[in-house]
């Protein structure tokens, strides 16, 4: 079993007859029914704690995954380098027909392209958005759980 809100597709662990613990080991959710035993929403427990955050069920189909758009090699190419900030560094690269990026010290991300500036990250809820222009990018934005880091590109 799955959940998603936003981001990629959560893996869930059974617990109990109704109870999910996510692959974090510390969120959890479980099903809420009613009297008859319909399943009418779940309920939330960030940490495993508290009272939890209810979420009813609706009838809205399920979103459809997300799909990127096509860019020419060029356009990889010109967003390609290293950016700096703090003393970390992020390698935005060309793999295959791929484009990655990787911080110093952690595993390359993948990242699928939602317009020639703006590239969602793969496996987490997160975005980075380059410089617009002709030329290489000065800096990007990385943006992720409402904050924003400014990575300006290495010379």
């Amino acid at each position: 079993m799955t959940a998603q809100r936003t981001g990629p597709r959560a893996v869930l662990t059974p617990i109990g007859p109704d109870d999910f613990l996510y692959e974090d080991g510390f969120n959890r959710l479980k099903l809420e029914r009613d009297a008859k035993g319909a399943i009418t929403g779940m309920r939330f427990f960030q940490m495993g704690d508290g009272p939890g955050l209810v979420g009813a069920r609706t009838s809205e189909p399920l979103p459809s995954a997300p799909v990127g758009v096509a860019l020419p090699r060029a356009a990889l190419d010109r967003v390609s380098g290293s950016y700096e900030t703090g003393g970390m560094t992020m390698t935005v690269f060309v793999d295959g027909a791929a484009l990655k990026a990787q911080l110093t010290g952690q595993d390359p991300v993948n990242l699928r392209a939602a317009s020639a500036v703006k590239f969602d990250i793969v496996e987490v809820e997160a975005s980075l958005e380059f410089a617009a222009g002709d030329g290489p990018p000065d800096q990007v934005t990385l943006t992720q759980g409402g904050r924003q880091i400014v990575f300006k590109r290495k010379p």
